[in-house]
């Protein structure tokens, strides 16, 4: 497993219901299909692996213990739109609701590492309008297919360290620590990175910006 984290942005963490040992945390996936964005999440929160997925737009929920402070996930397993431009498989919307991102791609397709190359360009331009930054951290799945492999792990660090944020390397086939590393760095990312009260959080937030990016793509 290769790990690359960064970590040098202001605090920040969001309370629930006001109790200062909960947190919420809105966590937003992106990257091409079939790279394993829904094994990750399912790794993550069941300890299990399940291979195949249909091509449904996800939206889980999920306590954990970090530092023995109970943290709330919400994750957005996002579909990446293959009818769309690239320029449109991020929405500003998106980028609001999101606490941090994290940005899948398969060591063994080029084609999925350049979507997330295009995806990190157009966060970053999204992100120039704004005061502020999403925390990330760019995930090369699939490391147990070595045999496969056509993007060396050294791409996805200096990508990674061109976007100033955290890079791992996983197999959500084989591992669940290296999973649970990935959603709980970019935690750390997003505790200590500044502040940005979003207009919707939680649940129910997701659920109204899902409709409204749905509302758009139908248009």
């Amino acid at each position: 497993m290769v790990v690359q984290v960064k970590s040098n942005l202001p605090q920040c963490s969001k309370a629930m219901d006001g109790n200062q040992n909960k947190v919420e945390t809105n966590i937003l996936l992106l990257g091409a299909e079939n790279v394993g964005k829904s094994a990750l999440t399912v790794r993550f929160l069941t300890k299990r692996f399940i291979g195949e997925y249909g091509d449904i737009e996800s939206i889980y929920s999920h306590i954990d213990k970090i530092d023995g402070r109970a943290i709330s996930f919400n994750i957005w397993d996002s579909l990446y739109p293959q009818s769309c431009e690239s320029s449109e498989s991020v929405s500003e919307e998106q980028l609001r609701w999101a606490d941090g991102i994290v940005l899948v791609y398969s060591i063994c397709d080029r084609a999925s590492f350049e979507v997330v190359q295009q995806q990190v360009a157009l966060i970053q331009k999204l992100s120039s309008s704004s005061s502020s930054s999403v925390p990330m951290v760019v995930v090369g799945n699939k490391r147990d297919l070595q045999h496969r492999r056509v993007v060396s792990s050294e791409e996805g660090r200096l990508l990674a360290q061109s976007a100033d944020c955290g890079f791992f390397e996983v197999s959500a086939a084989e591992a669940y620590h290296g999973v649970l590393l990935v959603f709980h760095g970019l935690h750390e990312l997003i505790k200590e990175a500044r502040g940005v009260k979003k207009g919707a959080a939680g649940i129910m937030g997701i659920m109204r910006t899902v409709s409204a990016v749905f509302s758009k793509k139908r248009e």
